[in-house]
């Protein structure tokens, strides 16, 4: 009833104020800021030791330079550019609107799973994996990711199951300008504590970049406790919302960001548990493979999925 809905209202209203006088009393970002977080850089692959600090959340990212070699990223970034494309929508204040990204050989599982398609999502799987190494003539660099983990971490990589059914290792996504966020959308992909031994990750291999911007942005951010969380929810929490005024908020109350500048090959892991951005452009593509990575534990294989 009206009655019902403007009572839940009012009671989500004065949550929120309570939450907000939380924040005002006991919060601080600078106290969620880890001074000294760098981002450690290999070549070509993945050292076990820079994987480990990664996991324990001691560094804020790995850039792998010439991961893939950079006629190959051209190659698979035109031939990608003409394969289906499916965009999503997301919500915002504004109601649905377009997401800026768009995915290539199959859907997130995430988005299949919001729409009810988990059947459609793993029959494209095999296909996807296929199609892929077709365009790049054999294995491909999702192939390469997934060895090179195994190699560097000590119990191993496997690509995650859902249902006993292999799901994505990764997906192309394209992002074209002009992007719908200028500044980038800043946000988290799993609003949880940092923990030594747990963790969620994302795997990013650079194929096509456009003339300007397409750069990332990582905050040496984290909370650690329900404590922290508490203190600092509605900051926290709008680490989750497609908003104008949310993001500029966002932005002023966060410490200067870690700008990276990633080359087409180059493979770049961070946690995405920590507030990140895509800065936007105004023309060109970002492409992209994708994959998120969870970590289980030191003596647990690491899981690639999309």
């Amino acid at each position: 009833t009206k009655a019902t809905m403007a009572s839940q209202q009012v009671r989500r209203a004065a949550i929120g104020e309570l939450f907000a006088r939380i924040e005002e009393r006991w919060g601080s970002m600078a106290a969620l800021t880890e001074s000294g977080l760098g981002v450690e850089r290999c070549l070509r692959r993945v050292s076990r030791g820079a994987l480990e600090r990664l996991c324990r959340h001691e560094s804020l990212g790995i850039v792998v330079s010439s991961f893939v070699s950079r006629e190959v990223c051209a190659s698979v970034a035109e031939s990608l550019g003409r394969e289906e494309r499916r965009t999503w929508s997301v919500s915002s204040s504004r109601g649905l609107e377009s997401s800026d990204v768009s995915s290539a050989l199959g859907t997130p599982f995430n988005v299949a799973a919001g729409e009810g398609r988990l059947e459609e999502y793993r029959s494209q799987v095999g296909e996807a994996t296929a199609r892929l190494r077709e365009l790049c003539g054999g294995a491909s660099p999702l192939d390469r990711l997934r060895a090179d983990l195994d190699d560097a971490w000590p119990a191993g990589c496997s690509v995650n199951r859902d249902g006993g059914e292999p799901m994505h290792a990764g997906l192309a996504r394209v992002m074209t300008g002009p992007t719908r966020w200028p500044r980038g959308f800043v946000h988290v992909d799993e609003l949880a504590p940092l923990r030594p031994d747990r963790g969620l990750f994302s795997a990013n291999i650079y194929l096509g970049l456009p003339p300007a911007g397409g750069h990332l942005e990582l905050w040496p951010v984290a909370f650690r406790s329900r404590w922290q969380f508490y203190v600092n929810a509605p900051t926290l929490a709008a680490l989750t919302v497609q908003d104008r005024d949310t993001q500029e908020a966002l932005r002023r109350k966060l410490p200067p960001p870690v700008l990276l500048e990633p080359e087409p090959g180059d493979l770049v892991l961070l946690c995405v548990q920590r507030p990140h951005a895509v800065t936007g452009f105004e023309r060109g593509r970002r492409v992209s493979l994708q994959s998120f990575l969870t970590h289980q534990g030191p003596g647990r294989p690491l899981l690639l999925e999309a």
